[in-house]
Parts: C-alpha cells; sequence; structure tokens
C-alpha cells in the first residue's frame, strides 16, 4: 500500500482511497525474482508469474532491504514514470557509463542518464518514436529532455 486517505461525508460517510504500489519491474534477489515499485519498493508479497516486468540492473540487494538505492532506484523511477503505452515495450534496463539505459524490444535504447525529469524524457522519447518520418534508430538520448538527441536514424524509404 503506498497511501491510504479518508473523507468524512457527514452525517454517516467515509470514503477510503487505498493507493497500491504497482510492481513496474523486478530485481534478481538471493536466486529468486522480485517485483520493484516506480518508488523503489521492493514488494515480496506479489507473484511475478504471468508479469511481463522488464529486469534492473541492481549490483546488490540486501536479504533485509524494503527498498533499492542508488542506479537501481533509478531505473525503477524511470520505469515507474513510463507512459501507459510505451511500459509494454521496455524489455530491460541496465546501467553503463550514460547512466541509466532502457532497451525497447524493437532493439531501440533509450539512454536516461539519472532519475531526474523522467517526465520530461519519456514526452521527448514518445516525441521521436511517434515520428514517422524516423528510421532505423538505434538509440535516443534524453540526458537533456529539451535537446534529445537521436542515433542511426535515417529517411523512411521513398524519401528524399
Amino acid at each position: 500500500v503506498e497511501s491510504i486517505t479518508t473523507d468524512a461525508r457527514f452525517p454517516n460517510g467515509l470514503a477510503i482511497e487505498v493507493r497500491e504500489r504497482e510492481p513496474v519491474g523486478v530485481i534478481e534477489a538471493n536466486g529468486r525474482d522480485l517485483p520493484v515499485a516506480g518508488d523503489g519498493t521492493l514488494l515480496p508479497g506479489i507473484s511475478t508469474a504471468g508479469l511481463e516486468l522488464p529486469a534492473i540492473e541492481a549490483t546488490r540487494v540486501e536479504g533485509s532491504a524494503t527498498r533499492v538505492d542508488d542506479e537501481a532506484l533509478d531505473q525503477a523511477r524511470i520505469l515507474g514514470a513510463a507512459p501507459g503505452p510505451l511500459r509494454p515495450l521496455v524489455d530491460g534496463a541496465s546501467v553503463d557509463d550514460r547512466g541509466a539505459v532502457l532497451e525497447l524490444s524493437d532493439g531501440i535504447v533509450l539512454v536516461f542518464g539519472d532519475g531526474s525529469e523522467v517526465v520530461a524524457k519519456w514526452a521527448a522519447a514518445a516525441r521521436i518514436l511517434a515520428d514517422r518520418e524516423l528510421g532505423g534508430l538505434s538509440y535516443i538520448d534524453l540526458r537533456a529532455p529539451d535537446r534529445p538527441a537521436v542515433g542511426g536514424a535515417s529517411a523512411p524509404p521513398g524519401a528524399l
């Protein structure tokens, strides 16, 4: 559970709203996959069977930990902010010298860097991925979301 809010309704009513933490990825810890929420909270009581969740790369998860940190937290935040239509396209998350990197099912790599400005970075990625004028993308660098860079882009067949 992420939060619970209540609202008393005069004279005898009470509205209760419960917000759950939804898994956005899985992390391998102690030989099993643990779901991770978008805020980095580990969700050990949730089964990952039947869920198509991308793997989150982590160097270490303590046995008693309730949250991931460092690079794994950035990856969880990025996955948690993914727009609904783009979420199923993410195959996995990892970290390299550029920071957090996501790989899409079609092979395009999204370079996010850190976990800041994730909404703006996803908006930039969505605009570029929706552009029918671009073809053959190999990566989108979103570290500066107001000036994203693309690699491997070519004009679609028949365009001059």
